[in-house]
């Protein structure tokens, strides 16, 4: 499914630019839906630009972009990473399939998310962070000591 000869990839000298122009358009969205996202991977991912990795760096992306738009992240597991795959080539003639893949991503990731808002609802409201500083000869020179408050 994911044979590298099956791929369809950008003629090398076109790499550069087409990257700059996904890189470029996409960065000048001021609202950036999972759609938007999941077209900038699949765009990313057919452009090729690096060797290898395309598509871990274009989920790691997507990560950080739903993070950045307050939209839920996921993770691919390998139970559907091979279904994730063939959604990924048929996004630009069927979008409900990786949609859907992601969706159910999403809702495995929510649970993470609520174990992450039960411990942080469990920390104190602030606290103190107390570092002795050792200079280069591995000496103690001082000690610091922080207060640190909740956002």
């Amino acid at each position: 499914m994911k044979d590298n000869k099956q791929r369809r990839n950008t003629i090398a000298h076109k790499v550069s630019a087409l990257a700059r122009e996904l890189s470029a358009t996409y960065t000048a969205m001021q609202e950036k839906t999972l759609d938007e996202m999941i077209a900038f991977s699949v765009r990313f991912e057919s452009i090729h630009p690096l060797q290898e990795g395309n598509g871990r760096i274009g989920r790691l992306i997507m990560f950080k972009e739903c993070l950045g738009n307050g939209i839920v992240p996921f993770i691919m597991d390998d139970a559907v990473k091979m279904f994730y795959y063939c959604c990924l080539q048929e996004w630009n003639s069927e979008k409900g399939c990786l949609r859907d893949t992601i969706f159910a991503a999403q809702d495995g990731f929510k649970k993470y998310l609520t174990i992450s808002e039960l411990i942080i609802d469990r920390l104190p409201v602030s606290y103190w962070v107390s570092q002795t500083i050792i200079n280069e000869s591995g000496k103690s020179t001082g000690f610091v000591k922080l207060k640190v408050e909740a956002c």
